[in-house]
Order: structure tokens, then C-alpha cells, then sequence
């Protein structure tokens, strides 16, 4: 695991160097960092830079993406299917639609630096959730394939509704959804990150408490049951967590395809399947996934941003392609 937090910080270095501003790289990055932590002078333009705009963003794709990784490791886990991922109880669907529907109704608020489309979108996420949840649930119980089914099909009513409210807006709005729809941390400021602060706790705890029962589950209901661990419980408790952790980055940030997915995957194929290993390494694979693509989404085109969905998208659909191609999607 140790490579894991040198790649980290790497990673957290090349984010807080590169920017439109050509002027302020890897030396000025590491002069700022040593100015924060042990004192010393420093350059106002490289401060305002450094500390107002490249390291909240930096910090809060961090964030997103121990949210992420983590909340795929354990959907994956519940399911015992290697292709669950976040968005797969609907909260993709939830999001979209909250955060059209909140442009189309004209609602203007904003709340810890979370601006109407992210609250909109935490709302929606949260909200076909908890449908999706409550309508899975047959004769007191939890079943993973009914819940996936019923996923499927409320996301889908959902997305309808996302395109009938879409519709309904002007160009400059339509630009805007769309724009928050594929991710970005184009706006991350400091008060946005400690609105994420929560769901970061919650996942913390999460990894440091669950890594067992986990592996108790992949044995089988069964097996788990007659250990005495309560399934029931577990899962619902567990599958809260990882929507909470999903809607809580969607707020933030917008949708971001595939982090989900990619980390609990690759730290699989690493570390193997004991989830005491395994959600920590997922956390911290997803981090280094999210600020990765937001380095390339910066850098990709001059003068010009792409959006976070359009890098791990490309770089999901590359690795599924790869693993379908080599028959490890099963595994």
C-alpha cells in the first residue's frame, strides 16, 4: 500500500502544477506547501493562485475520489458483481434529475458553497434512492438482483423526466446542466470541500468498520447469517453509506463516470479480494483517479477545459474494453 500514498502525493503535486498560468509549476508549488507548513515569504499572486484556485480543487478531487472508490468497492461487494457501481441504485438518474429540474423551476439557493444544481442534485440522488430502496425490499429482505432490476428501471423514468425538464430550458441553462452533468471542479472553493467533510468522515468509518463483515458476506447470506451477523442490517446500513458518500460527490462536483467501477477493480486485481485491503485501496485508487483526469481535463486542450466525465468515461471505457477482451470481468 505504501506506493498507493507515494502516488498520491505525486499526484496532489502535479495537480497543484499545472494550470493555465505556466508560471507557477512544480517549484513554486513545493515553495508554497513549505511556506503553509513551516513559514517563510511568499509571492501574493502564487498564494491567491495556489491557495484560492489549483488546491481546493486539488483537495476536493481528493475527495471525491475516496468517495467514489469506496462506495463502489462496497456496492460491488453487496452485490457480488464486479460491474456494480455507484450510480447503479439510481442516483446517477436522481442526480441528472434534480439538478435539470432545479434550473427549470428557477430555484436560486445555495448552501455551504454548494451552489442549487448541486443541492438539487443531492435531493434527486438521495431521494430515487431511497425509492429504489424501498421498493427492493420484499418480505423484510434485500435482494440484490430485484434492487438492480428496479434500479434499472427507476433510472429510467428518471432520465425520461431529466429530458422532459431539459426541454423546457433556454440555451445558456441547457448549457449549464449539461456543463454540471459531466463534472467539474472548475468552481471547488474551501467552503465546498468542508460541505464534503461529512460524507468523508462517514467513509472513513465505513472502511475502518466494514472491511470484515464484508468478507463475511461474500461467503454468502448464509454463511453470514448463521455467524450470527444480522444481513439485513448490514446491508441497508451499508448500502445508505454508499449512496450517501456517491450523492454527496455528485453535489460537489457533478456526475464523474467510472471512478466507481475502475478503483475497487484495479485494486482487486493488485491486492486481491480481502476487503480489509481492499477498501483502503479503493479509496485511495480513486483519488488518484479523479485528480489524474481533472490534471488532464485542465491541460488536454489549450485554452480550453474538458469536463472530469469525458476523461474517466474514455478511461472506462477503455479498461472494460480490455477486460471484456480478456475475459477478467467475472472475476
Amino acid at each position: 500500500m505504501g506506493w498507493l500514498g507515494l502516488a498520491t502525493v505525486l499526484c496532489v503535486l502535479l495537480g497543484l502544477s499545472t494550470g493555465p498560468d505556466g508560471s507557477i509549476g512544480l517549484s513554486e508549488a513545493l515553495g508554497w506547501i513549505r511556506s503553509k507548513t513551516i513559514g517563510g515569504p511568499i509571492d501574493p499572486n502564487v498564494d491567491l493562485i495556489l491557495g484560492q484556485l489549483r488546491a481546493p480543487r486539488v483537495v476536493l478531487a481528493l475527495m471525491v475520489g475516496i468517495c467514489l472508490g469506496l462506495s463502489g468497492a462496497i456496492m460491488q461487494a453487496l452485490f457480488s458483481n464486479p460491474l456494480a457501481e455507484p450510480y447503479v441504485t439510481g442516483v446517477a438518474a436522481g442526480a441528472a434529475l434534480g439538478a435539470v429540474a432545479t434550473v427549470s423551476l428557477g430555484v436560486n439557493i445555495s448552501i455551504a458553497g454548494i451552489d442549487a444544481m448541486g443541492i438539487g442534485g443531492f435531493l434527486g440522488a438521495s431521494l430515487v434512492s431511497a425509492l429504489v430502496y424501498r421498493l427492493a425490499r420484499q418480505e423484510g429482505r434485500l435482494s440484490p438482483t430485484t434492487l438492480l432490476l428496479i434500479g434499472i428501471a427507476i433510472g429510467g423514468i428518471a432520465q425520461a423526466l431529466t429530458s422532459w425538464f431539459a426541454l423546457q430550458l433556454g440555451p445558456n441553462q441547457l448549457r449549464t446542466a449539461l456543463d454540471w452533468l459531466m463534472g467539474s471542479l472548475a468552481l471547488a472553493t474551501w467552503s465546498q470541500n468542508l460541505s464534503m467533510a461529512p460524507a468523508l468522515v462517514l467513509g472513513l468509518l465505513a472502511m475502518a468498520l466494514s472491511g470484515r463483515l464484508l468478507n463475511v458476506l461474500s461467503q454468502g447470506l448464509e454463511t453470514a447469517g448463521t455467524l450470527g451477523i444480522d444481513v439485513v442490517t448490514m446491508q441497508r446500513w451499508l448500502l445508505l453509506t454508499a449512496t450517501f458518500l456517491t450523492a454527496a460527490s455528485v453535489a460537489a462536483c457533478g456526475i464523474v463516470a467510472f471512478v466507481g467501477l475502475l478503483a475497487p477493480h484495479i485494486a482487486r486485481s493488485i491486492y486481491g479480494p480481502d476487503h480489509r485491503i481492499l477498501l483502503p485501496s479503493s479509496a485511495a485508487l480513486g483519488a488518484i483517479i479523479v485528480v489524474c483526469a481533472d490534471i488532464v481535463a485542465r491541460s488536454a486542450l489549450p485554452g480550453a477545459e474538458l469536463r472530469l466525465s469525458v476523461t474517466t468515461g474514455i478511461l472506462g471505457g477503455l479498461f472494460l474494453l480490455r477486460a471484456a477482451v480478456l475475459g477478467r470481468l467475472d472475476r
